[in-house]
Order: structure tokens, then sequence, then C-alpha cells
């Protein structure tokens, strides 16, 4: 993601859109979270909760001892997404009043538990990952339009796209996909944009409407 952050801040700059692009530690995080999710499959664990509980590892360790250097990596994975969650709240506090963030925090836990109910991810494709930022996103309740996007028409990204295209229907928050080669917009991806970010701002008016509506009727019946 971190070529395309150039032609896409620079598009929506001009449109008076203030942009929000995934940071590429998540991608990091996601090759973390493996040696965890893998040793839980590997014993038998189905859900995240259980590949990602910290209890469960640590005893099966102790009952397969053959296991313990594999165990020892799914520790470490699971206290490397931890430290991250902890060090990215802190900074997000440190930072909170500069205006600089403006987006919640989501753990990245949570984001790949959010797209195991659709992508079951133990078939070790980040397709769901991508799922599950999309549904963390739109809970938050931030942001005005969402655009994934899909890098060289890598498979798990087409596969996520469409999973978000499908679960768009169900949502008002504006949102479109883009299938990206290179670090460059062509006109169909204006197009894109243009529809999504008329449709971002209508919505950021009805928001505005609303928050002065009840501020309005909070300080009369105050």
């Amino acid at each position: 993601m971190a070529f395309i952050r150039e032609p896409l801040i620079t598009y929506c700059s001009q449109q008076g859109i203030i942009p929000k692009i995934v940071g590429f530690h998540e991608f990091i995080l996601y090759l973390f979270s493996d040696c965890a999710r893998s040793y839980g499959f590997k014993k038998g664990y189905d859900s995240l909760e259980q590949q990602f509980n910290l209890g469960s590892i640590i005893s099966s360790s102790f009952n397969s001892p053959q296991d313990a250097q594999e165990a020892n990596l799914a520790i470490s994975s699971c206290f490397t997404l931890q430290l991250a969650d902890f060090m990215n709240q802190r900074f997000r506090k440190a930072i909170q009043g500069s205006g600089i963030v403006y987006d919640k925090h989501v753990s990245y836990t949570n984001i790949l538990k959010e797209g195991h109910r659709f992508i079951n991810d133990n078939v070790f494709t980040e397709a769901s990952v991508a799922v599950g930022k999309y549904l963390s996103s739109i809970e938050t309740g931030v942001f005005d339009g969402l655009v994934n996007i899909a890098l060289f028409t890598c498979q798990p990204s087409i596969n996520g796209q469409a999973f978000i295209r499908a679960l768009s229907h169900q949502y008002d928050i504006p949102f479109t996909g883009l299938e990206l080669e290179g670090p460059w917009l062509s006109a169909n991806h204006h197009r894109l944009l243009e529809n999504v970010i008329f449709q971002a701002r209508r919505l950021r008016q009805e928001k505005n409407t609303w928050t002065t509506t009840a501020d309005w009727r909070s300080t009369t019946t105050g």
C-alpha cells in the first residue's frame, strides 16, 4: 500500500477530502499472527479466540514437548500482537489532541475476528483481513466513505473485494472498490472515486445536520 499513498492522498486532497489509508504495519501484524493461527489450527482450534488464547497455547506445550518450539513461536506471536495493540493505544493517546488522529483504535485481533465471520481464517488468506477491516471501519462510525483497493489482481484481494461488495449493500456508507496495477489512477479510477466522494460529502452534510439539530434540541430542553 505504501507506493500508492501519494496518488490517493493527492487526489483526495484536491477534492477537499481527508483520506485515511491503512498503515503498512497491519500487513506486518498479519505475518506475525501466522504462528499463533497455524499452531492453534494444528492443535484443533478452529476459532481465533482459542488460537490467540495464551493459556491454551502454554498448556498444549506441556502436553506435547515435541511441539515446544512451535508453541514458543505462537506465544511470541500473541505477545507481539498485544504489544502492538498497547503501543498503538499509547501513541494515539499521546497525540489525540493534535488533530492528526481522528479515527478510533481497533485491535488487529478484532479485525481478524470480524473477517473470520465470513471467511474462515484457517485457510490462511489475507481476504479475511480486508473484510474485517471494512466491517471494523464501519463500526467506528468515523468514516463517511470507504474504498477497498486490490493490488496487482492478487487473488486474496479479489476474493476480499467480492465479499465486501456484497456486504456494502447492507450499509449506508458509500463504498467503491479499486483494482490497481501500479502507483497511478486511471480515468475509470477517478470516476469511481468521484462517485464515492460525492456520496460521502452528502452523508457528511446529513451527519452535520443531525448533530446541529440534536445540539439545538439539547439547548432548548435544557
